[in-house]
């Protein structure tokens, strides 16, 4: 194990022991970020594949420069609310059985969203003429079951199965109308099950989790072990339909592995999470021109129709210099390709300082609406050794239905006072 390799997994070792602390929130996000990414780091400097290569003093800048950006930025937020009174999560979960204010607003809004995805869904199977689920290339048509306008409403998945766990948490008895929406939760996992797409999933999952975690006292470790086990039995199930038809143990020799093979069952998780960084080190040494804007806005790019023309105009490719076939590259490469050093330096110190802020709001002032922001400020987190959500539409759309619903769902008018005694 490389020196490099220790230290990472020495910091990660030492995040997770801070957790035991009194009162301290594993899910803030400097311990968040700073675990997962020296998982990430650790993992990517054992050299496990072919495929990976040294890492220049360079390309180590580039990645360290842009970590040390968003942790600036949480620092930021930190010392200015240093001093601030915060709730213990103990008590934000109190507060939050509380603050569900318009439990009809949510019904219906839960309602109607899912009537949307339902039309939406009908739509582009009408247009398209196919379900990727049912056709003899599923990996393949996944990609282009998607009608410009319709498909944004079909990624409200994780929003509609999202409102649907709120309301079971937060509203007490309304039996028939939990069964409704047991079974609109029911239909929206399994019809887009068939579109074999996991982003939607995860997002819904990470969320869900975080929700559950500052809102219900019945959170622990053991109470999500079914749930989570049920999660990654759907996630892999639908890796392996797209996979259908490849022979046994083909990621393991594509990827180059050096560990024998009665371990390739690994081979995925862990080329899933090295080849980000390593795309990224090496494309950013290889990059001659910068792009401007083009991709940290690429929602508003796709939402305007401009985004195909111009990648045609200027002949951009999406995914240059990557390695291998995997096409990911981290949330930094998207700053860097864009605007290079200053890139780095700017957005993640900004993309850091609002999660920090949402974090802080959240610890204030618990309550549907901030719970459910933070929920999604931790998936840009989560995801972030992978690619950049923040500059996804359908991930934009996504944020916005939560914002909205959540804002008029959430029912505190003042603050509450936890009694203790």
């Amino acid at each position: 194990m490389s020196s490099v390799s220790i230290i990472a997994f020495s910091c990660a070792a030492g995040i997770v022991l801070s957790v035991f602390r009194k009162r301290a929130d594993p899910l803030s996000p400097g311990r968040l970020f700073g675990l997962l990414w020296s998982v990430a780091i650790g993992l990517t400097d054992l050299k496990f594949s072919a495929l990976q290569n040294d890492w220049t003093a360079e390309g180590w800048s580039l990645l360290l420069i842009g970590l040390a950006s968003f942790f600036v930025g949480v620092y930021i937020i930190y010392v200015l609310n240093f001093y601030s009174p915060m709730y213990a999560v103990s008590d934000m979960r109190i507060i939050c059985e509380r603050s569900i204010g318009n439990e009809n607003f949510l019904y219906r809004a839960t309602l109607m969203m899912f009537l949307l995805y339902v039309l939406s869904y009908a739509g582009s199977a009408l247009i398209k003429g196919f379900v990727p689920m049912f056709t003899t290339e599923p990996s393949k048509m996944r990609t282009q079951f998607t009608v410009f306008g319709l498909g944004l409403l079909v990624h409200a998945a994780p929003a509609i199965m999202f409102f649907v766990v709120q309301y079971m948490v937060l509203v007490r008895r309304r039996v028939f109308r939990k069964l409704i929406l047991v079974f609109i939760f029911l239909m929206t996992a399994t019809t887009y099950f068939f579109l074999l797409q996991r982003f939607d999933y995860a997002v819904w999952a990470v969320t869900t989790a975080v929700f559950l975690y500052y809102s219900s006292r019945y959170m622990n470790w053991k109470t999500m072990l079914l749930p989570l086990g049920l999660f990654l039995v759907l996630f892999y199930a639908v890796q392996s339909v797209r996979l259908v038809g490849h022979i046994e143990n083909y990621i393991y020799y594509r990827s180059e592995m050096k560990f024998p093979i009665e371990y390739a069952v690994f081979t995925e998780p862990y080329m899933y999470v090295v080849m980000n960084l390593e795309n990224f080190v090496r494309s950013s040494q290889l990059l001659d021109a910068h792009t401007y804007g083009f991709y940290s806005f690429n929602s508003v790019m796709s939402l305007t129709g401009l985004k195909h023309w111009i990648e045609g105009y200027w002949n951009l490719d999406e995914a240059p210099f990557i390695i291998g076939g995997y096409n990911t590259y981290s949330f930094l490469w998207t700053y860097y390709r864009d605007f290079g050093i200053p890139g780095l330096m700017a957005f993640p110190l900004i993309e850091g300082s609002v999660i920090a802020h949402l974090y802080y709001r959240m610890r204030r002032n618990p309550g549907v609406h901030t719970v459910s922001l933070y929920g999604l400020a931790v998936f840009t987190m989560v995801i972030s050794f992978f690619f950049n959500v923040l500059s996804m539409l359908q991930f934009i759309v996504i944020v916005a239905m939560v914002y909205i619903v959540s804002k008029a769902a959430d029912g505190r008018r003042s603050r509450f006072v936890i009694r203790r005694g």
